[in-house]
């Protein structure tokens, strides 16, 4: 299905927004339905590979190897050239390809993000869908209407739920696809507009500033009460305010964009005395700043 060249390709060359697939270079959306759902396919991969690395970081202080090796790994995972092996997600999607619609598992809990099934449900819904459709699509089947649901009868006494997954299947006939005439494309525009800011500042600097200036004034005074105060609710905003990008708004940012991010999240980071995300931030300031001077083909975080 893909090479880790092929995924980066689609990364570079496709933005997704609210669905659709657009091409970078002149904002034209995608129609072609392949196409649609290998550029998914490349982002999901992306994203999972993207959070064992942060993951890896947050826990361990460094990843375990290259941005590279976390793609590789997350391929054998999802089974993306046809490998079969003890990871969970794996043997999910291999029971899947091999079912006639229908497929039932039973699982710990009921958390689904939290487990293999993620794939298929929440935030990463759409992402997974599209993939799991690109596989049966090299069987010459296309599927529609997946349902997931669970029942959650043995929850209480047993502590397990049973997943049940259903879906149609039928022969796949590639789709004609017409460019609608008026078709609008100025797309990437309005994403940057609505996603994305030149230059990021936190939602909250203005009180945030203000309250700074309120700790300067007690140190410069020796007012323990007042300096704690102003700490506290430093603390309390930023951990209620906490700004976040998606990984589709962190790839269409440049590099000034990316930069006064990290230095806002490295910010928040020790004001709360978080060494472990302020690590975390440190790193990736230091690879964005070793992409733009290298310029290397590895995949960039």
């Amino acid at each position: 299905m893909f090479t880790t060249n092929e995924i980066k390709n689609y990364l570079e060359k496709y933005i997704i927004s609210e669905g659709n697939v657009y091409l970078k270079e002149n904002n034209k959306q995608i129609i072609d339905e392949k196409t649609i759902l290998k550029a998914k396919s490349a982002r999901l991969i992306y994203n999972e590979a993207r959070a064992k690395y942060q993951s890896d970081i947050k826990q361990f202080g460094k990843p375990s190897g290259n941005f590279q090796k976390y793609i590789i790994k997350t391929m054998e995972l999802l089974s993306v050239n046809g490998e079969i092996n003890t990871y969970g997600t794996n043997k999910l999607i291999n029971a899947l390809l091999g079912s006639n619609g229908h497929y039932e598992e039973y699982m710990s809990g009921s958390n689904l993000d939290e487990s293999k099934f993620s794939i298929l449900s929440g935030i990463k819904q759409e992402y997974g869908l599209a993939y799991l459709k690109l596989k049966f699509m090299e069987k010459g089947i296309n599927i529609d209407n997946l349902t997931i649901k669970q029942d959650l009868t043995e929850l209480q006494h047993n502590g397990i739920s049973k997943v049940i997954i259903d879906f149609q299947i039928k022969k796949y006939e590639k789709k004609e696809t017409v460019t609608p005439k008026h078709q609008k494309t100025q797309v990437q525009s309005k994403v940057r507009d609505n996603d994305t800011i030149k230059f990021f500042s936190h939602p909250k600097a203005d009180l945030l500033n203000e309250l700074d200036k309120q700790k300067k004034e007690a140190l410069a005074q020796n007012d323990q009460v007042a300096y704690n105060f102003a700490q506290r609710n430093i603390e309390r905003i930023l951990k209620e305010n906490s700004i976040e990008i998606s990984p589709e708004q962190w790839d269409i940012m440049g590099y000034e964009e990316k930069k006064a991010f990290i230095l806002i999240k490295m910010k928040e980071a020790k004001t709360l005395n978080d060494e472990v995300s302020f690590n975390f931030w440190s790193s990736n300031l230091k690879q964005i700043e070793e992409n733009k001077n290298c310029q290397t083909n590895t995949f960039k975080m």
